[in-house]
């Protein structure tokens, strides 16, 4: 164990720990020097780190802020700690935790009663390890669909979910075939919707359903995901979008969709550390356009900021771009298809598409 006086704080606070990747040292590498002397420590709003190329040694505790009872919430054996990167010296490591069940930890007073609590606990009574248990990966395995989930071919699918889809411009045979969209009873929403598999490197890693209306009951989310799902680990339609020259880096499912096979979205506004290291492994030697969402000025801010990281740390061999939709449309979803290619050709980046 790398960290064993983290560890034992741990148990101390919260009762009982997991562990991940026991022994592996996380891999880092240093934010560019021109990252910092350019502002954009000031212009993201948050310290800056060494980037994580691989976890390593990970503690999984239940996380305490969201009632979660599958040790989702994990913690970096470098949890405050100065770690040497070749060639660059000694970096601090900062307090590295993630919640993969609600990103509780987005929330900074979240945060800050985590920081308290384990370090009220660093040193107390002596800890009795008789064995540490391992935490399992779902990287490594792949989760079920939905029961009963048919496909929107089948006839059985309720006309209101068939409805909702060709209301909005897809065509429902391309659903069906090309992204595996399919429809299930789904009692988040009490009724029947439409549900789209996360499929990475050939297993299924988890799913969203979409409420199948425009408007939805009171405080209804218009999205829900499987339990469980690291949407921060995950791309969706990565498999698929590997083989494009170009990647499109969108928001949610929808827009990736509307924008077709060489776009993936990243469940959010700006890529988690690990879904960087997917895109720059995967597409380093090719081409990015980012579309934000117009409506959202934290989208337009985040694709700001990220395209000009990404193209101060050289991650992609054609750049890293920024493309903006018109005015008239919210999202990438909400545009059609020939739209986002036109305005890709107006921009000059559709050569490599």
């Amino acid at each position: 164990m790398l960290n064993q006086r983290l560890y034992e704080a741990l148990i101390r606070a919260y009762g009982h720990v997991r562990v991940s990747n026991e022994g592996m040292p996380a891999v880092m590498t240093a934010v560019p020097q021109t990252a910092v002397t350019m502002g954009m420590r000031r212009a993201a709003g948050r310290h800056l780190e060494p980037v994580v190329r691989f976890g390593g040694e990970q503690y999984h505790i239940c996380c305490p802020f969201c009632g979660d009872r599958r040790y989702r919430l994990y913690i970096s054996h470098n949890w405050d700690s100065h770690v040497d990167i070749e060639g660059v010296g000694t970096v601090y490591a900062g307090k590295r935790a993630n919640c993969f069940n609600e990103d509780c930890l987005a929330d900074r007073g979240n945060h800050r009663r985590l920081e308290e609590a384990i370090s009220a606990h660093l040193d107390g009574p002596p800890v009795v390890i008789t064995g540490t248990e391992t935490a399992c990966d779902l990287s490594e395995s792949s989760v079920d669909l939905p029961d009963g989930m048919l496909s929107l071919k089948d006839p059985r699918v309720p006309p209101g979910v068939i409805a909702y889809l060709a209301g909005r411009g897809y065509d429902l045979a391309q659903l069906a075939d090309v992204w595996g969209v399919g429809a299930a009873w789904m009692p988040f929403f009490g009724t029947v919707a439409p549900v789209f598999p996360i499929v990475q490197q050939g297993l299924v890693k988890g799913w969203q359903a979409r409420y199948p209306a425009k408007d939805r009951p009171d405080k209804l989310p218009r999205w829900h995901t499987m339990a469980g799902t690291r949407k921060s680990w995950l791309l969706y339609n990565m498999d698929s979008a590997r083989h494009h020259q170009t990647v499109v880096l969108t928001e949610g499912v929808f827009d990736a969709i509307s924008v077709g096979q060489c776009a993936v979205a990243m469940f959010g506004k700006d890529p988690s550390p690990r879904q960087c290291q997917l895109l720059k492994d995967i597409w380093g030697g090719k081409t990015l356009i980012w579309i934000p969402d117009n409506n959202d000025p934290e989208s337009l801010e985040a694709s700001d900021i990220g395209v000009r990281r990404f193209n101060l740390e050289g991650a992609f061999r054609g750049g890293a771009h920024r493309l903006l939709l018109p005015a008239a449309y919210e999202d990438a979803g909400e545009c059609p298809h020939d739209v986002i290619w036109r305005c890709a050709r107006d921009a000059g980046l559709v050569g490599a598409a």
